[in-house]
């Protein structure tokens, strides 16, 4: 990097100076920052590593001022790089105010435009001289798609969101109605955590959902809609993987889809603790503005232990600030804890955070039965009790009550370790004795041989 001195290049660094203090003075200059910049925005390297550091700290929900930063950057081992904590005293000492973030940020946000077109263009003139023809016009034309993509805005800086006099508020007539995506089943908005064992089938069902939205087709019911914008961003499995999986998924769509999918692979999964692949992410994303983004699995968006609390707080973080940013749904898939008995496996594996994150948490058993481990926040969503494989698509509901019943009764019978009685099926299965002795008369000989020595008498 070539350091200048230009008035041109004062204003750019003192216009990074002005953000970073209001930030450091102001959680509502954080929030209006982080809307309207990057990291990659930054020219000076310690401006983007302490423009970075606070976006951890605000996304884990940590304190943000001056001392806290220090604090945070000192046990990070990155005080001394930065400057040490005089630095950012000075970064304060002028008390700037959250009212100026717009005005800098739009200084910031031209100078970076100037650099990454001038790198654009350098990368159309190393094209240029390419002497292999293939491979030249292969780079130029990627490189004029990276300047095309430099002259389209991104980001808009406009007045500061001062909110609605109560009255207003409240007569805004949208609080009711549902923004759907795929009716009765996913809103704009939504969170949804998918957990499974592994092999058991949550990673094509989300596959299949993902085609589907992009389709127009809905999962589990005969409505119609317009196909969504769908990001599947796969943290797991390989190119090759993938395309294994997706093409008899792809049959399944025939005519209906067309072209709203877009998969990003990424095996060696993401680190959302790292500036690098927060800008890549967040800016995936905004590149392609979807309706609904899939992702997962969970263990697999930040380094470190999976337990532990801060990272899942800083990942969820920038879901949510995805979430609202895009008024997307989100998707995410994640694992089991490995053994266990009764509801804990059925969660997913990694901090408690992800108990209480999504709207929706259903559990995908190898046998077809989507359970929700999460309360229900909307009871009158679509969800099916129990899904079958195979059929015009990998998965299929089953519409069947007395068929779904048996399947859950079957599941039960497996984790019995002594008696059962009809009443202890009925609760669990939350259906009436009833319907109980119905499903078993339907299936006599198949449930005879298989709770040999299980059934208790019921008093």
């Amino acid at each position: 990097m070539t350091d200048t001195h230009s008035a041109d290049d004062e204003a750019r660094d003192a216009a990074e100076r002005v953000v970073l203090g209001a930030m450091l003075l102001s959680e509502a200059a954080i929030e209006r920052a982080t809307e309207l910049l990057r990291v990659a925005d930054f020219y000076r390297p310690r401006h983007a590593a302490l423009f970075n550091r606070l976006l951890i700290q605000w996304a884990a929900q940590k304190p943000t001022d001056a001392q806290s930063i220090i604090v945070a950057l000192s046990e990070a081992d990155e005080l001394g790089r930065l400057g040490g904590g005089a630095f950012l005293h000075d970064l304060i000492a002028p008390l700037p105010s959250v009212y100026s973030v717009d005005y800098h940020a739009r200084t910031i946000i031209e100078h970076a435009g100037r650099r990454r077109f001038a790198e654009g263009l350098a990368k159309l003139d190393a094209a240029h001289r390419l002497t292999d023809t293939a491979v030249r016009a292969e780079r130029v034309t990627a490189a004029l798609g990276e300047l095309v993509e430099l002259g389209t805005p991104k980001t808009t800086v406009s007045e500061p969101d001062r909110g609605s006099e109560l009255d207003a508020f409240l007569g805004q007539d949208d609080e009711d109605r549902y923004e759907w995506l795929i009716p009765g089943l996913i809103e704009r908005g939504d969170r949804l955590i998918l957990t499974g064992r592994e092999g058991g089938g949550k990673s094509t069902l989300l596959r299949q959902i993902a085609l589907q939205a992009a389709s127009g087709v809905h999962p589990f019911g005969a409505a119609t809609y317009a196909p969504l914008r769908v990001l599947v961003v796969d943290l797991e499995n390989s190119e090759r993987q993938l395309r294994r999986e997706l093409r008899p998924v792809r049959l399944a769509a025939g005519t209906a889809y067309g072209g709203a999918l877009v998969i990003k692979v990424r095996t060696d999964g993401l680190n959302l603790l790292d500036a690098r692949d927060v800008d890549w992410f967040l800016s995936l994303v905004a590149t392609h503005q979807p309706d609904m983004l899939i992702t997962g699995p969970a263990y697999k968006m930040a380094a470190g232990n999976p337990i532990d609390e801060e990272p899942a707080r800083i990942v969820a973080g920038y879901l949510d600030r995805i979430r609202v940013q895009h008024d997307c749904a989100i998707a995410l898939e994640a694992h089991t804890p490995q053994g266990g008995y009764g509801k804990r496996p059925e969660r997913p594996y990694g901090a408690s955070l992800w108990l209480r994150w999504p709207e929706f948490g259903l559990f995908l058993s190898p046998e077809g039965h989507l359970r929700h481990w999460r309360g229900k926040r909307d009871a009158s969503r679509d969800w099916p009790a129990a899904l079958q494989r195979g059929g015009e698509w990998p998965w299929m509901p089953v519409t069947n009550t007395r068929d779904v019943v048996w399947a859950r009764m079957v599941e039960e019978a497996s984790k019995i370790d002594g008696q059962i009685s009809n009443r202890a099926l009925a609760k669990v299965i939350e259906v009436s004795e009833g319907t109980i002795r119905i499903v078993i008369k339907d299936h006599e000989a198949e449930w005879a041989a298989i709770t040999s020595g299980l059934l208790g008498d019921d008093p």
